[in-house]
């Protein structure tokens, strides 16, 4: 069946047109007056909540629409057809990703939109851009960039401290960005559509509990560090750190001290990251309506 024809006025002025589309949008609102305290806006709330059980299914769908158009560049070349498809592919997953509650997922497909759309020639874009990347690579790398971050970190020293904290804070949050992304997205790719609703919750419930955990353990460490180094220093003379106080040279070594052991935590995990392992989950099976 043809789709219903849609009038429209055009006028005409000059070098250009108006047009008018036709108002068709008051055949699908309801003009029945609202019951008293009956509230549109939480009805529709309520029935997207209904259908939230469906959200990761639905991404599991968009993603594999992703690597088909992904898999059809591989095999065909960036051509306009493949070129279209891929966009339109990642466009979607750019609008309804945090909808369906895989925010870092839009800002991964916005990426890709804006190359495809404002790369001068498509057909040079190297294709390990939009290949897939072993994640393990991804989590070495954040590691090492953590570490570094956390090393620059402990060099600073007054008064030249600031472009040391600058550009530690920065490269340890690049690195740290880039550890909770890939984590996040292993742990949910290992469990069945079913479960990724609930395990979120418990997820997000762990993480908080381990970022509380280990800032109670590292205030712990800072401060009995602090009075190690405070206790070293003789009675009643001045901190070899010159205007510095001798207690606040000795939060300072701490501080060092402990950004240095953080940084060497952070290399020691790096071998494990080889015993990753992520097996593609089972699905189940759909019979046909």
């Amino acid at each position: 069946m043809s789709p219903p024809k849609i009038d429209a006025a055009v006028t005409t002025y000059g070098d250009y047109e108006l047009i008018t589309p036709q108002h068709t949008l008051r055949k699908a609102v309801s003009d029945r007056p609202l019951a008293p305290g009956e509230d549109p806006v939480a009805r529709a709330e309520k029935a997207l909540a209904e259908l939230s059980s469906e959200f990761s299914s639905w991404m599991d769908q968009e993603c594999d629409r992703l690597d088909k158009a992904r898999q059809a560049i591989v095999k065909s070349g960036m051509t306009a057809a493949t070129k279209e498809q891929l966009f339109h592919a990642a466009h979607d997953i750019k609008g309804e990703a945090a909808t369906f509650g895989f925010p870092a997922c839009a800002a991964t497909a916005d990426s890709l939109c804006r190359l495809i759309e404002y790369a001068p020639d498509q057909t040079k874009i190297p294709p390990k851009l939009i290949e897939t990347v072993d994640f393990r690579i991804l989590l070495a790398c954040g590691m090492v960039l953590s570490a570094v971050g956390l090393l620059l970190l402990s060099a600073a020293r007054p008064p030249d401290s600031l472009a040391w904290l600058v550009i530690g804070s920065t490269l340890q949050s690049v690195g740290g960005g880039g550890l909770l992304t890939c984590f996040t997205m292993i742990s949910f790719s290992t469990l069945s559509v079913e479960m990724r609703t609930d395990a979120s919750g418990v997820y997000s419930l762990l993480r908080q509990l381990g970022c509380a955990s280990g800032v109670a353990l590292m205030t712990g460490v800072l401060h009995v560090v602090a009075h190690g180094h405070l206790l070293a220093f003789p009675e009643g003379q001045p901190g070899p750190g010159g205007a510095l106080s001798p207690e606040n040279l000795a939060v300072l070594k701490a501080y060092s001290a402990c950004f240095q052991g953080m940084a060497a935590a952070s290399l020691l995990m790096l071998p494990g990251i080889w015993l990753f392992r992520v097996r593609p989950t089972r699905r189940t099976a759909v019979e046909p309506v």
